[in-house]
């Protein structure tokens, strides 16, 4: 295990189109994020597989359409509450964060 503030030595390898490792690139965005959230005295945040379906389903429909959006023109996915409803999510309130 990773003690507090240390970087896993995996984290350091470069990112190309043709070598990204999806799964490790999500480990370190956690790994980074709850960093960050430590330093602020947040509570860490812990993956939810139903939003990480919920997301990799809305970023393939942007590659799809070739478009960057939080809503999209396909049936029953066009909003994120839609999104989350699809995966059985629930939640009280909820946003999301797209990039490129």
């Amino acid at each position: 295990a990773t003690g507090a503030g240390q970087t896993p030595g995996r984290f350091g390898q470069p990112i190309t189109g043709k070598s990204l490792d999806q799964a490790l690139f999500n480990e370190a965005v956690l790994f980074y994020s709850n960093a960050a959230r430590r330093q602020h005295g947040r509570a860490p945040l812990n993956p939810d597989p139903a939003l990480a379906r919920a997301a990799a389903d809305h970023a393939a429909n942007m590659a799809r359409l070739r478009t960057h959006s939080h809503e999209l023109p396909v049936r029953g996915q066009s909003k994120l509450k839609q999104r989350m409803a699809r995966q059985s999510v629930s939640y009280r309130l909820a946003a999301e964060n797209i990039a490129m």
